[in-house]
């Protein structure tokens, strides 16, 4: 898939509150790894950053699923009808997207 993908449905979160302390809770760094033997709050400008050259990402890869993730949180905030600005929504959301569609190196239940 096409990095500009996740651009687009970041900016559209970024406008209605969408910030880095929800950000994170969906990123996969978040989980530390043998070589990132710490978590890391990434952020949405690093981010942005990362996927502004139009990488593809590997389907079903980790930048994927923070893809998916995004569009998970952004379905249920439109949906539901979330007033702009409800950071604890983001952060619920963000959480509930990480345990829905789950890294690589965790297992499902």
């Amino acid at each position: 898939m096409d990095s500009r993908q996740t651009v687009l449905i970041l900016e559209k979160l970024v406008r209605l509150g969408f910030d880095d302390d929800a950000f994170w809770r969906l990123h996969h760094f978040r989980e530390p790894t043998e070589k990132r033997p710490n978590s890391v709050h990434e952020t949405i400008e690093k981010h942005l950053k990362y996927c502004a050259a139009g990488k593809v990402f590997e389907s079903g890869g980790e930048n994927e699923r923070v893809y998916k993730r995004l569009k998970f949180v952004w379905k249920v905030y439109t949906d539901v009808g979330f007033p702009a600005q409800e950071k604890i929504a983001f952060v619920a959301l963000a959480e509930a997207a990480f345990h829905a569609i789950p890294t690589h190196r965790r297992s499902v239940g």
